[in-house]
């Protein structure tokens, strides 16, 4: 005998239980293998990603440092940029006395013509007195 009434007969002998249970068995580890290709095949793809992302990253500060070295220094454009407010406040200065020196001139001429004019005009004066 089995261990089974004649009320309840469910066909299970030690031999159909075992074969049940090493099915059973069988589909768990297949189910499992597949979901641990599944996670492995995700948790590539999320590492690829964020290499990817880390690349992007990495070219992004190679960018900045590219950027920063071919920036101009606060004390080199203060160096260069006081020279330059000097030349252009000596050119200023040459462009006044230039100025002044031209005004100058001119008025020099205009005092000459003027003088020209009296004596001119005194000589024939007296070119016209004498004459008479």
């Amino acid at each position: 005998m089995s261990g089974e009434t004649e009320r309840d007969v469910s066909g299970w002998t030690v031999d159909t239980l075992h074969v049940h249970i090493d099915t059973q068995f069988r589909d768990l580890v297949r189910h499992l293998d597949e979901r641990f290709e599944s996670q492995q095949a995700m948790v590539k793809t999320a590492l690829d990603a964020s290499d990817k992302r880390f690349e992007s990253v990495n070219e992004f500060r190679a960018m900045v440092n590219d950027q920063q070295r071919q920036f101009v220094l606060r004390a080199e454009y203060a160096t260069a940029h006081k020279s330059l407010e000097d030349k252009v406040d000596s050119l200023g200065s040459r462009v006044e006395n230039q100025a002044g020196v031209t005004k100058q001139t001119y008025r020099f001429i205009g005092f000459g013509f003027a003088a020209l004019a009296i004596i001119v005009t005194f000589v024939s004066f007296l070119a016209n007195y004498l004459t008479r």
